[in-house]
């Protein structure tokens, strides 16, 4: 290139650099703003099947940041009303306190969230016969999953313990420090293999509170044994041809679930439910799109509005305290469906 090429490019380089630091920024606006600080997509870019969820992932984590965050003006366990060991004011009724007080409904959110997430794209090769491709991908996902949930919490106990030890700052947690260094890895050590094992809950609860990171990991093995349950449940499905058996026998599962107060493996199936529904609904408006004279329901857009609305409600449920095995402390707004439970002992008392 001559000398006089590299000069003009120099020189438009230049004035495009001015340009930019002269130009006024386009003003976003509420809308604009909205969409720039939630990363809301443009129009017209092709996103992926699930990326839906990663928006209803956030909102769930910010439920979880408030309910923690809101420990020191508000008890979120007491529930509205005028008797003993309630309050009265406004934003202890139902609806607002689920605002503040559902962190325990967006964990379980979380659960289900993953059983979909795990599911998805092997109920998609179930549906397409694919088994050889579906036992590759069992397999494979068995040891990526392990490692992409406890590798995080390796380094990050890892790290907490090196700085709480080293330069003396204060633990997350109340624990007692090991006299030398060596033996406070080998503590830490210990404490970390506490979390490998696919625990229940809540058999062995103390044991995934991990001391060098709070117990913040707590749901960590919670997350492993639900997904380790979901393969398990493909792998049992898949042999069978027909779909509708499938999806009786994945509901039964649910329901054995909560009747044995397994709701870690009940939510991660409700997932895995959901992705099958999900793509049975994706089969079904393919084929809608060829045929014209195809109605959509018009009941469907009210059921789901009134069944998020319900969930939200529930998703308020203040903490319970058990006055006998048969019955547990009044709860106004929520009376209706705690005590049958209660009961008919399908209402668990805390151990």
């Amino acid at each position: 290139m001559s000398s006089s090429g590299k000069a003009t490019i120099v020189l438009q380089w230049i004035s495009a650099l001015c340009r930019s630091l002269t130009t006024r920024p386009a003003r976003l606006g509420v809308r604009g703003t909205f969409r720039a600080v939630f990363n809301y997509p443009e129009r017209g870019i092709s996103l992926r099947d699930t990326a839906w969820l990663d928006g209803l992932r956030g909102l769930a984590a910010f439920e979880v940041f408030i309910f923690h965050y809101i420990d020191g003006w508000l008890d979120r366990t007491t529930p509205w009303g005028h008797g003993e060991h309630m309050r009265s004011e406004w934003y202890y009724l139902p609806i607002f306190r689920t605002f503040y007080a559902s962190g325990d409904a967006a964990v379980c959110l979380f659960f289900g969230i993953s059983g979909y997430v795990l599911s998805y794209r092997m109920l998609s090769l179930l549906r397409q016969r694919r088994q050889e491709k579906l036992l590759t991908a069992l397999s494979s996902a068995v040891f990526r999953r392990a490692i992409r949930l406890y590798m995080p919490v390796l380094i990050e106990t890892f790290i907490l313990m090196l700085l709480v030890r080293l330069f003396d700052l204060p633990k997350p947690t109340p624990y007692e420090s090991a006299s030398t260094l060596f033996a406070e890895l080998k503590t830490w050590c210990v404490s970390f293999i506490q979390l490998l094992p696919p625990l229940r809950y809540p058999d062995r609860f103390g044991k995934l509170l991990n001391p060098y990171d709070g117990g913040i990991s707590w749901t960590i093995p919670l997350e492993y044994y639900g997904s380790m349950y979901v393969y398990m449940t493909v792998l049992f499905l898949s042999q069978l041809p027909s779909m509708i058996v499938r999806r009786f026998l994945a509901i039964a599962l649910v329901i054995h679930g909560f009747v044995k107060d397994d709701w870690i493996a009940s939510q991660f199936t409700m997932g895995m439910i959901f992705a099958d529904y999900q793509l049975e609904r994706r089969d079904a408006l393919q084929s809608q799109s060829k045929d014209s004279s195809h109605k959509p329901l018009r009941f469907r857009a009210w059921f789901h509005s009134l069944l998020f609305a319900f969930g939200f409600y529930l998703s308020g449920l203040p903490g319970s305290t058990h006055v006998s095995d048969t019955e547990v402390a009044p709860r106004p707004f929520f009376e209706w469906l705690a005590q049958p439970l209660t009961k008919v002992g399908l209402y668990s008392k805390d151990p």
